[in-house]
């Protein structure tokens, strides 16, 4: 999950998207970012485009094809804003 939030992270930022200045996400787990991933991850959650998975980001998970769908559709919706 956290390449993922990576790779979105950049593509938005190649694509001249925006992010505000969040906080450090409150989950429990962000200590297990790793720390390239750490502004990527902070960014996304900060925007809602994603959010955690049972109460915690877990990082090291796969990214599901059922999240990627629900990532698409808040990429798409935070764009357009």
């Amino acid at each position: 999950r956290q390449d993922m939030m990576v790779i979105v992270y950049r593509a938005l930022q190649t694509l001249n998207v925006g992010f505000g200045d969040f906080d450090e996400p409150q989950y429990e787990d962000f200590d297990a970012v790793a720390p390239y991933a750490t502004d990527a991850v902070s960014a996304l959650i900060g925007a809602g485009i994603v959010n955690g998975k049972l109460g915690r980001i877990a990082p090291a998970d796969y990214t599901t094809r059922a999240e990627v769908a629900v990532l698409i559709k808040r990429i798409l919706d935070y764009t357009k804003e």
